[in-house]
């Protein structure tokens, strides 16, 4: 079962590559931040180096928002493991949880869910902030609990162009209800697969155009 899984995600992600990876873009140096996987799956569908080092991990509640806030104060912020506190990712592993510590600021929560140890996620994190774009950067935000609803009007305040992908009724230009959450509950994120030809939820949403040949001027 698990070698047909992975077939089948191959072949997924064969397709995906194949549609994608021939757009012509505008941007290419573009630094998605975002409060949880999006962005990161977002680079490798267009099979973009990684500028932003919000890839493979989610933030705490309200983490995102200061993070964003302060992002040039961060940047030097010290990269601390909480010790016992950790999430069990896809390979069964003990994923690191971290605190971004920067005196005067507040503690920023990160869980990086798709890294094996706190030395890989480390050198990862600062490595990727410094490829950050400071004059192309897009958000990328999921919202699609009690906890994110409660954040989504300081969400739609953050500076830079946004969106905002909930279960919610969308009410602005930069909210957007998504149709996979109807479907399965608000369990999946809209990274994951809607069929077997390799669209995923966020493909609701034309990631291509409103994020890599928008004009940021």
């Amino acid at each position: 079962m698990k070698l047909l899984k992975k077939i089948l995600k191959n072949l997924m992600l064969y397709f995906r590559h194949k549609r994608y990876r021939k757009e012509e873009l505008k941007q290419t140096d573009v630094t998605i931040l975002c409060n949880c996987c999006i962005g990161g799956t977002m680079y490798n569908d267009l099979g973009l180096k990684f500028l932003s080092p919000t890839v493979n991990l989610f933030f705490g509640h309200h983490s995102f928002i200061d993070f964003v806030n302060h992002l040039d104060d961060y940047r030097d912020g010290e990269l601390i493991k909480i010790e016992d506190k950790y999430d069990v990712n896809e390979r069964g592993v003990q994923a690191p949880v971290c605190v971004l510590r920067k005196q005067g600021l507040p503690d920023v929560e990160i869980h990086f869910l798709h890294y094996d140890t706190y030395e890989e996620a480390r050198e990862k994190w600062y490595s990727r902030y410094e490829r950050i774009n400071p004059e192309k950067i897009f958000l990328v935000i999921e919202a699609k609990d009690e906890h994110e609803h409660e954040l989504i009007d300081e969400y739609t305040e953050l500076p830079y162009p946004k969106i905002i992908f909930t279960d919610l009724p969308s009410d602005g230009e930069s909210v957007m209800h998504m149709k996979l959450y109807d479907r399965k509950n608000n369990e999946k994120s809209v990274t994951e697969f809607t069929n077997i030809f390799g669209q995923r939820g966020y493909d609701e949403y034309d990631f291509v155009n409103e994020i890599f040949n928008r004009n940021y001027e």
